[in-house]
Order: C-alpha cells, then structure tokens, then sequence
C-alpha cells in the first residue's frame, strides 16, 4: 500500500494488536466493535517504534522531512520509510520497510490478512487451538 504525506484517514478506534521483535512486525488493529468491518493496519521490517497504546480517529501519512530529521538520531538509514501516526493531536512514528491495510469482516481474535504470528502461542491464533495446561508442560519438558 501506497501512502503519501497526505496519508489516510480512519475514523474509528485502532489498538497496538501485536508485535513482534523476531518478524519485525507491528500490527494495529480496529476490531468490528458497532462497525460491520475491522481493519488492520500492518507494518513489516519494523525497526523503530514511537506510539500510544490507542489511537482514535487515526490518520496514517508519510511523516515530512522536518518530522524524519527531528528523529535522525533514533534511526538508520537502513530503517525503511518512516510513518507518522497522528491521533488526538499527537503524532506517533514508526520505521518500516512495508505497510500493508486490511478492511475485511473478521471477528475479534480472528487471523489477520497483514500479520504473521511468530509461533503456536503468539499472535492472533484461534485460542481453542492452543494446547491444553499439561500439553503446553510436556512440550516445555521436551526442550528443557
């Protein structure tokens, strides 16, 4: 997905859903809630992250030159684009190499289309797929 300095708005509440430090992923998330759709917003090769836990009425943009150059101290140039998150007045930042949007009609905890899980217990995986209390012990006990 393409996103320039004007950016793109959502007017609706967006969580940090997920991240993980080993895929370098970061996902925020607007569940359906009173809305017939949630969207995810997801961010790959994530190398720098400055945000809020909430956003609401979030606008997503290219962050401007002024904005890149007040952080040149926390990024590489190896960093990928560097995103501004504005929400409530504030804007948050985050260094990716990839930004992908998803609208569709999954539920709560339902897989995302723009974020891999990093393992069987991580992510947005199918919590009845999760191992009962003892399996999850015996799978410790075999690699211990």
């Amino acid at each position: 997905m393409t996103v320039d300095t004007e950016g793109r708005f959502f007017d609706r509440e967006f969580k940090v859903w997920a991240h993980t430090v080993s895929r370098s992923q970061l996902l925020l998330r607007s569940p359906k809630g009173a809305l017939p759709t949630r969207v995810d917003i997801g961010f790959s090769g994530v190398s720098f992250v400055m945000l809020r836990s909430q956003h609401s009425q979030l606008r997503l943009r290219r962050a401007s030159a002024g904005e890149a150059e007040r952080l040149a101290d926390w990024l590489l140039p190896t960093d990928g684009d560097l995103y501004a998150v504005e929400s409530d007045g504030r804007v948050g930042f985050v260094a990716a190499t990839s930004l992908a949007v998803s609208e569709d009609e999954g539920e709560f905890a339902d897989v995302s289309e723009v974020f891999t899980p990093a393992g069987p217990y991580a992510g947005l995986i199918d919590p009845s797929a999760w191992p009962s209390p003892a399996e999850a012990r015996e799978s410790q006990h075999r690699w211990s």
